[in-house]
């Protein structure tokens, strides 16, 4: 039997494009916050696109609106681990509290607190402004409450060494990372960053999880014996004695000279700059004119006096570290 067809309510209707609206985006919010580290990255993420999408974040925070923010912060959710560039780690900090934010009233509390501690960690002196989040807002005593987290020590996988690929180095949370370590119950940022500086790989990972392909088996140091110095004033032409031939440094009389006249210059430099502030000062708080000519003139003698001798100060510094062992001036340059 056919459905009898007939007008539709158009409140009816507006109601389920609401619903279906609302339920795609927490079911697309959901997704996203059950695995942080895996997104898909077709389009790439930069840092304008970070910056950008923060401030929507901070804007829609501040103002208030619940669905502008959860929409903000699902894309930052699933660009973080697609960023093709790296980011001062404040800026990573600020999008580290905006997530920890968006877990909260997700109901997701461990996440909160894991994006909270990482952006504790990072940026220890933020505070969050009263016109962000009021004082009585859960997000803003959860945030305060992971201070006694603060000085974790990071874990070191045990019985692994980071294997960097190469020609890159490796950021955790914008910084440089010598060794697979981490402090536990957070979340943080990984990249592997090319020596010329574009990223080839961002993830997210909970506390000291690295990847496997950048671990590998810690090998112990090898200590060998080095055989005795022998003073080359000891061996004629005719000798055969093997061992390691100490050869006597021959320092150039003038580096030493050359390289205190270039630090004088330098700490000259820095100094009648530091006056020419004060000129400047002076100029601000002037009430006459005769008296800003004076100072603006005393103020532009200082800074071009600093400049003249920043540039001795260089000049002559360098001059002192090219000099090399050997008689005479002995500069060495390499082609």
């Amino acid at each position: 039997m056919a459905c009898p067809r007939g007008p539709v309510d158009a409140g009816m209707l507006l109601h389920m494009k609401n619903f279906a609206r609302v339920f795609g985006c927490w079911l697309l919010l959901a997704l996203a916050v059950s695995n942080p580290a895996k997104a898909d990255c077709k389009a790439g993420f930069d840092g304008d696109d970070l910056f950008s999408n923060y401030e929507e974040m901070f804007l829609a925070l501040r103002a208030g609106d619940e669905q502008a923010f959860m929409e903000a912060s699902s894309v930052m959710s699933a660009g973080l681990p697609c960023l093709t560039e790296t980011v001062q780690p404040r800026m990573l900090a600020a999008a580290f509290r905006m997530l920890g934010v968006r877990q909260f009233r997700m109901s997701d509390a461990d996440g909160a607190v894991r994006w909270m501690r990482t952006a504790r960690d990072v940026d220890p002196a933020f505070e969050w402004d009263i016109s962000t989040l009021d004082l009585d807002a859960p997000e803003r005593s959860l945030y305060a409450q992971q201070q006694m987290y603060e000085n974790a020590e990071p874990v070191l996988v045990p019985g692994k060494a980071l294997s960097r690929p190469s020609g890159t180095r490796i950021l955790l949370d914008g910084r440089e990372l010598d060794g697979p370590e981490a402090t536990p119950d957070r979340y943080h940022l990984l990249q592997v960053v090319d020596l010329k500086g574009p990223v080839r790989s961002s993830t997210v990972i909970l506390g000291n999880a690295f990847p496997s392909h950048l671990l590998a088996a810690k090998t112990a140091e090898i200590q060998s014996s080095a055989p005795e110095p022998v003073d080359v004033s000891s061996q004629t032409s005719s000798s055969s004695t093997s061992g390691v031939v100490r050869i006597e440094r021959q320092r150039p009389p003038l580096k030493t000279p050359v390289l205190g006249v270039g630090g004088l210059g330098l700490a000259g430099a820095i100094g009648l700059y530091a006056m020419s502030h004060g000129a400047r000062g002076e100029f601000e708080a002037a009430t006459t004119s005769a008296a800003m000519q004076q100072a603006r003139d005393r103020t532009n003698a200082l800074f071009l006096g600093s400049c003249g001798l920043m540039a001795v100060g260089l000049a002559t510094t360098s001059l002192g570290l090219y000099m090399a062992d050997g008689p005479g001036l002995g500069l060495v340059f390499d082609w």
